[in-house]
Order: structure tokens, then sequence, then C-alpha cells
């Protein structure tokens, strides 16, 4: 459990470590952050440019549980090949995730999900005949049952908070068309 609150919390300190970052957005990203934080009351902390190695990846995602430490990161490609607008509807979109606690929720879910699984793996050692010093066999078991289980309900918990994100970046630029094209 502390592993996870420390990863939700120290998500940007690692994204920094793990990815070549610009941290000095332009003046169009910051005014954007700006004005979808005034309208809609998220702080977001900074806004961040990965300059990821390919350079062809056009992406952005939000991280960071605590209002402190909330970023959003933007790669050097949607920067470049996205209009203002299409930009607009994109960070809205990331904003929404803001709106709706969906890192603190996926948190939640790894801790809900792994708890149960690890004890259930626990008590299924006490029924079969698997040694305790076993190790491998114990492993293969929690892939074949721990590993589907957490990939479907987490897939699904994700889809759901992609199409809300979705929905709130629609409301808040006014174009749910835009909002498909970025």
């Amino acid at each position: 459990i502390i592993y996870f609150f420390l990863l939700a919390v120290l998500s940007p300190l690692l994204l920094r470590l793990s990815n070549r970052t610009i941290t000095k957005a332009d003046e169009q990203l910051e005014g954007l952050s700006k004005e979808l934080q005034e309208k809609t009351g998220i702080k977001v902390r900074r806004m961040q440019i990965l300059d990821e190695p390919t350079g062809r990846i056009s992406n952005a995602f939000a991280a960071g549980l605590l209002p402190r430490y909330r970023r959003i990161y933007v790669t050097k490609n949607l920067l470049e090949k996205s209009s203002t607008e299409e930009l607009k509807a994109v960070l809205a979109h990331e904003f929404g995730h803001f709106k709706h606690h969906d890192v603190a929720k996926r948190l939640g879910l790894a801790i809900l999900l792994i708890w149960p699984l690890q004890k259930g793996l626990e008590y299924t050692q006490t029924l079969l005949p698997i040694p305790e010093e076993n190790f491998g066999a114990s492993l293969l078991l929690w892939l074949l049952v721990g590993v589907p289980i957490i990939t479907l309900v987490v897939g699904w918990r994700a889809r759901k908070a992609e199409y809300a994100a979705d929905r709130y970046a629609a409301e808040l630029v006014g174009d749910p068309e835009l909002v498909v094209q970025a």
C-alpha cells in the first residue's frame, strides 16, 4: 500500500528522472493551461513537454495525486502537430482526469485488487500441495489467475475514465467533434 501511495505521489519526480523532459513549456501551452485552470478551478502546478526518443508519439497525460504535484505532460510531437484548438481539447481531457480524481482512483483500485488477490493466493497455497519454498509454482499460479483479473478490471476502469474525461473536455471546449478530432 505504501509503495502505491509513494508511486502516485512521486510520479512527477519519477517521470522527470526517467524521461528527457523540457521543463519550461512554451507560451501557448502555459496560456491554455492558465485559461483552463481559471475556467475549472483545477490547479495544475506545471505543464511539461516530453521529448520522447522517437519524436513520433503524440500523447498527453495527467500525473500527480496531490494538487501540489499535479502536472500535465505533452509530447513535443503533439505540441508541434496540433492546432491551438486541438491542443486545448487535449488539455481539457487531461483536466477531466484531475476533475474526476482518476489518479487517486487508480491508486485505490490497485490496492483493492492486489491485496485480496495476494490473500487469495496465500489461501490457495494452503489448499494445494505447493510447498512454501516453491516460489515458482506460486508465481505461476498468481500469473495465471491474478494478472488476468487485474488486467480486465484495470482495463475496464481505464476505459471508463477515458470516456468520462472526453465528456468533460467536450463540455469544457463546447465542441464534442473537436475532442474526437484531437
